[in-house]
């Protein structure tokens, strides 16, 4: 009985920290997916620039700054996601009524639109998720890399 029970908690606990981190890795993705939503949402509705930034290209999981210029609509502090990790080649994306851009929206759209990696650090079997804004300012919902 007990070498039975030995044998479940051997097969069980590398299941329960995969799904435990593909979970986390998700509940990442899907919060940084909202918090563009939330950017692109304000700069619509406000017809002006709306900016989302945050300290570092591999810190999109982190802490989060909403700004509609110098005013910080939400900060989003880093979640409770382990080591869940999300990046981009930018530390600032501006969304603005109809387009992207990089810092302000007097500068023009953004040539090339970002991709958004949400990965778990620690565990390489977790499925990575890919967020994508396109020039018009939609967003993506997260889904399963290649």
């Amino acid at each position: 009985m007990v070498t039975l029970l030995g044998i479940f908690a051997a097969i069980a606990v590398p299941n329960f920290y995969h799904t435990t981190h593909s979970n986390r890795a998700l509940a990442a993705a899907n919060e940084l997916y909202s918090v563009l939503q939330y950017a692109r949402s304000e700069a619509l509705s406000r017809g002006r620039g709306v900016t989302v930034s945050v300290s570092a290209q591999d810190a999109w999981a982190g802490d989060t700054y909403v700004k509609a210029g110098t005013q910080t609509l939400r900060h989003y502090a880093k979640g409770s996601f382990g080591d869940a990790s999300a990046s981009s080649s930018l530390t600032t994306l501006t969304f603005c009524p109809g387009f992207i851009a990089a810092t302000t929206c007097n500068n023009g759209a953004l040539s090339s639109p970002p991709t958004f990696t949400v990965s778990y650090a620690n565990d390489s079997s977790v499925t990575t998720r890919t967020i994508k804004v396109l020039a018009s300012g939609q967003i993506s919902r997260p889904t399963a890399s290649e």
